[in-house]
C-alpha cells in the first residue's frame, strides 16, 4: 500500500469514527451499534473503552433555559434533543434528569454493570466535576425523548 492509498484509508477511517460519535451523540448508543456488527465493534471503531471516555461525548453540548419554564436549564444535543436538564427545586436543590437512551442505559456497558445504584454514583460523581452541580441520588430522573421533558424547549 502505498502512501497515498494509507492517507485515503486513514481519512476514510477518521470520517467513519466522527460520523459514527455523532449519531451516538444524538440518536443513542444502542441505536448505532447494531449497524457496526454490536457494541464491542462501536466500542473499537470509535475507540470509546470506558465510562469516562463515553460521557467526554457529551461535554459540549448546546445549554439554554426553557421556554416552558424558566427554572430549567436544557442541555441539548446537535439535534435539538435534551440530553440533560437541571431543575432549580423551591428548596435551591438541583433536581437533574438524564436522557435515559442517550446516556443512562449505554452507561452499563461501560461500568460493566445493570446496577442502578452503581450508575447513579458515577453520574453523581461526573456532575459534581463537570458541572459543579451536587447530586442527591434521589434527585436523578430518567426521560425519554417521547417524554415531556424530552420534548420541552
Amino acid at each position: 500500500m502505498n502512501l497515498q492509498e494509507s492517507i485515503k484509508r486513514i481519512i476514510k477511517e477518521e470520517s467513519l469514527k466522527s460520523d459514527l460519535i455523532y449519531k451516538i451523540k444524538n440518536d443513542g448508543w444502542f441505536d448505532v451499534s447494531p449497524y457496526v456488527g454490536g457494541d464491542d465493534n462501536l466500542k473499537k471503531i470509535t475507540e470509546i473503552h470506558n465510562s469516562l471516555g463515553f460521557m467526554k461525548l457529551f461535554l459540549d453540548l448546546n445549554d439554554g433555559i426553557s421556554e416552558q419554564d424558566p427554572l430549567m436549564r436544557l442541555y441539548k444535543n446537535d439535534e435539538g434533543t435534551n440530553v440533560f436538564i437541571l431543575t432549580m427545586t423551591s428548596n435551591k436543590e438541583t433536581m437533574i434528569h438524564v436522557n435515559n437512551d442517550i446516556v443512562y442505559r449505554p452507561l452499563s456497558l461501560f461500568l460493566e454493570t445493570d446496577s442502578n445504584r452503581k450508575k447513579e454514583y458515577f453520574l453523581q460523581k461526573w456532575f459534581k466535576e463537570k458541572y459543579g452541580v451536587i447530586m442527591f441520588i434521589w434527585n436523578l430522573q430518567l426521560f425519554t425523548s417521547n417524554d415531556y421533558l424530552g420534548r420541552l424547549n
